[in-house]
């Protein structure tokens, strides 16, 4: 799934050529990455079962991704320099590409929703139901980067709100974290044909593994001065929160009776039994 989504990216570049702005584009988009938000979109289509391709949905996803990363890298938000072991956009270019560029991320990736609505009506046949699934999709992901959504995170670490309880870090983790998944479980879900009365139950599945992922990233970030969770609560209480948050997404996913085994495959590699040891760690 990964080769299919850096196809999928390299083929969005390829159309913008002829943009002022395609070489910063490509310069973000291109860049290595795990391609985790749009992979998650695509097993959540495939767990559905009726074999839609949710493409224009997974690099829709890709893009607010990108955008979002774009923007917290700037001086003004998270000042920094670097960005998967290379010069942030901002850095390789100008402050002012960079906002462009995230600015024209952000559009696009709300065309690929309309996009997905067009292939959607082509494989299912109902162009009414399209319009239905556009409108949701819209609705969740507007409200998913609005003020109540990721942008109050960054508003969160601008302000250097600190997290003292474990509810503190559970909803700043999600506003930080869970946001972008969400959407990716949504995006995937809607456009793979699920039954949109169950949109608020695939939402469940984006807090816990949010907050097991960013749990992960602070056992990788102890020596930065940052809010983190294992800093906090210690070792031992963060690799049972981490066990305690898949075994939640594990049991969101039973809800919803969706075939699992992709989605353990992308547990198994996203924490591994080798750190976080099997007597904590068991699918």
């Amino acid at each position: 799934m990964q080769t299919k989504v850096n196809v999928s990216i390299q083929d969005y570049v390829e159309g913008l050529k002829n943009t002022p702005l395609s070489a910063p584009i490509s310069y973000s988009l291109l860049s290595s990455g795990k391609r985790l938000r749009p992979i998650l979109t695509m097993i959540t289509s495939k767990a559905v079962g009726k074999g839609f391709d949710v493409t224009n949905a997974a690099l829709s996803i890709e893009l607010f991704h990108t955008a979002s990363l774009i923007a917290d890298d700037l001086p003004c938000m998270d000042d920094d320099d670097l960005r998967r072991n290379k010069p942030s956009l901002h850095k390789k270019y100008s402050e002012s590409i960079a906002l462009l560029t995230s600015y024209t991320l952000m559009t696009e990736g709300f065309l690929q929703i309309e996009k997905s609505g067009d292939a959607f009506c082509l494989q299912s046949g109902s162009k009414s139901n399209s319009a239905e699934r556009v409108k949701e999709a819209l609705r969740e992901t507007t409200k998913l980067s609005g003020p109540n959504g990721a942008i109050l995170g960054q508003y969160f670490d601008l302000e250097q709100i600190k997290a003292q309880t474990e509810e503190d870090f559970d909803r700043l983790y999600y506003l930080k974290t869970g946001t972008l998944f969400q959407g990716a479980f949504v995006l995937g879900y809607i456009f793979g044909g699920g039954d949109l009365e169950k949109v608020s139950l695939i939402k469940k599945l984006a807090k816990p593994l949010g907050m097991a992922f960013q749990i992960r990233d602070d056992f990788e970030d102890l020596d930065q001065e940052s809010l983190n969770y294992v800093k906090t609560f210690g070792k031992e209480a963060s690799l049972e929160k981490c066990q305690k948050e898949i075994e939640n997404f594990l049991k969101a996913l039973d809800l919803l009776e969706l075939e699992k085994k992709d989605f353990e495959m992308i547990i198994s590699y996203l924490f591994p039994k080798e750190l976080f040891r099997a007597s904590l760690y068991v699918l």
